[in-house]
């Protein structure tokens, strides 16, 4: 605005030599995979909440709840936790065997974990926020929904969980679209930037 400077944006990006499909998206168990953290924007409590709800429609239910911190207390049965996981267990044991990904933050800068869980092939249902928005595209690859709504993200991911069509065809958009988050891409957009503004000056 001040200095009539032209700026460049440059996305973070993953590593799809990292994070990337590793089994088929259609044939999963009912499970919905959260990220557990202490800072009280991540929402997980409420996301655990959430997914009592849902556990209630959805007997068979498993969460996988992972995190840098010890077991949380007092979880239920149909929750299994992940403490430190690294990042091919993150692919291949949380991500490519969930049907969804819940991100019930009230605040990201980008919401990394949403985007990982797309390459996987999960659907993302996230709250509705800066971050997430700057990856997604609202009821096409992922769902947002209106922070701490928990009636509208527990009959969100219900339907996700009892319609196999319609979870696929969002998670396959899901896969394609995060996937162009990757960090050659990134790398060309900021060499880019560099001799554009060697050739301007």
């Amino acid at each position: 605005k001040y200095t009539k400077d032209y700026v460049y944006i440059v996305p973070n990006f993953l590593d799809p030599q990292v994070f990337h499909l590793t089994r088929g998206i259609k044939d999963r168990e009912n499970v919905v995979s959260l990220l557990n953290h202490k800072l009280p924007e991540k929402n997980t409590r409420f996301g655990l909440e959430v997914l009592d709800d849902v556990h209630e429609e959805v007997p068979d239910l498993k969460v996988k709840l992972f995190g840098v911190y010890p077991k949380p207390d007092r979880l239920p049965d149909y929750v299994t936790y992940f403490e430190k996981p690294s990042q091919q267990l993150l692919r291949d044991e949380i991500y490519n065997q969930s049907k969804v990904y819940l991100l019930p933050s009230l605040l990201e800068g980008w919401g990394l974990t949403g985007m990982e869980a797309m390459t996987g092939g999960a659907v993302l249902v996230s709250s509705d926020i800066g971050g997430v928005r700057e990856y997604t595209q609202n009821n096409v690859d992922s769902f947002l929904i209106k922070p701490n709504s928990k009636d509208d993200f527990s009959t969100r991911i219900i339907d996700l969980l009892q319609n196999d069509q319609k979870r696929t065809d969002v998670a396959k958009i899901g896969v394609q679209h995060a996937n162009q988050f990757n960090i050659n891409a990134s790398t060309k957009m900021l060499l880019d930037a560099f001799k554009n503004e060697r050739i301007n000056h």
